[in-house]
């Protein structure tokens, strides 16, 4: 559907279930560029003790030595406890993210999604270790978008007042970065 509304990109999906995580890193290092990996979702991937921190980092390790050595993005998909499905703010995920506390400390950003309408998301840093002045908004605070099924894409919503919408430079940072 993206790719419909929005054009094609280059891009490898590695979703052979006989590869482990460990092979399809080391296929990632070898590719000249690599400016993002998408890990979709955590629980596809990790078979650890979910709760153990040690696990954890175990299982980060190598998606951070990666991001290190390749100059990439790794971005990873994640779940809330069955509790924080409730939760009003983005402020208040950090809490509820499934699992030990180290899938949160060890990422230099977590952004969190919560469904504020059935047709508008709410999105934002819950948690940061980016400089303030380079981030969209402030950690906890969120900004709504309307849900476009059509394209997989998350549309601004525009409200009255200078406060009330992103302006467009600031729009093109997000995206490019």
């Amino acid at each position: 559907k993206h790719a419909a509304a929005w054009g094609g990109s280059d891009h490898l999906i590695l979703d052979d279930p006989a590869k482990s995580l460990a092979e399809r890193i080391s296929l990632l290092h070898t590719l000249p560029n690599l400016d993002v990996v998408v890990i979709d979702t955590v629980g596809s991937f990790f078979d650890g003790d979910e709760k153990s921190d040690r696990a954890v980092r175990e299982f980060l390790e190598p998606l951070v030595n990666l991001a290190r050595v390749k100059g990439c993005a790794v971005i990873l998909v994640h779940h809330l406890t069955k509790s924080g499905e409730g939760v009003k703010s983005i402020g208040g995920l950090k809490a509820h993210v499934r699992g030990a506390g180290a899938f949160v400390s060890t990422c230099r950003l977590a952004i969190g999604v919560i469904r504020v309408a059935s047709d508008r998301l709410e999105v934002g840093p819950f948690k940061s270790n980016i400089p303030p002045e380079l981030l969209w908004l402030p950690v906890g605070a969120g900004r709504q978008y309307w849900l476009n099924d059509q394209a997989y894409t998350l549309e601004p919503i525009r409200a009255k007042g200078p406060e009330a919408s992103l302006e467009p430079e600031v729009m093109d940072f997000i995206c490019d970065a």
